[in-house]
């Protein structure tokens, strides 16, 4: 696990405080957390509060996840290894909902490398997107189904002409 990633943990229980709610902590990228609780004189006394496993590692084809987690309104949303989506409560692990957009597919194992997700809102719309392939999909927030009104049943073909 990398330092990020248990620091991130660790923060999880005061996530409704402070979300990330985007891949660099804000629009600007700062990658910085305004939470005052851990500082430069406490940093080293940090543990895990949960692991959560996503339980889809593969060696053959190697996967990997190069992710940063998204946490909004206390819902902690991360990629797997093999390009699924989950939802989990950010202050305990608990798993909400996953999508794997392979489940109904008679593709090969999915391969390659994902960089995570992207939250978006609108009224009381909440959607997750993601890509995989060539495809962006966009999910309910809440649910984790294919978000109503978003593309063909949640997805968009980004190698066809609009």
């Amino acid at each position: 696990m990398s330092k990020f990633a248990a620091i991130l943990i660790a923060l999880a229980g005061l996530a409704v405080a402070a979300d990330w709610r985007y891949y660099g902590a804000d629009p600007g990228n700062s990658r910085y957390s305004r939470l005052r609780e851990i500082n430069s004189s406490n940093v080293n006394r940090l543990k895990a509060a949960w692991t959560w496993h996503t339980g889809d590692k593969s060696d053959r084809p190697v996967t990997q996840i190069q992710c940063t987690p998204l946490v909004v309104e206390g819902v902690m949303y991360v990629t797997t290894a093999q390009i699924k989506v989950a939802a989990l409560r950010a202050d305990t692990g608990t798993l909400l909902w996953t999508f794997d957009p392979f489940a109904d597919s008679d593709d090969d194992k999915p391969r390659g490398v994902n960089r995570g997700v992207m939250f978006w809102s609108s009224g009381k719309q909440k959607r997750v997107f993601f890509t995989y392939r060539n495809k962006l999909v966009g999910l309910d927030a809440a649910t984790g189904t294919p978000a109503a009104g978003f593309g063909d049943n949640g997805q968009v073909d980004l190698t066809k002409v609009l």
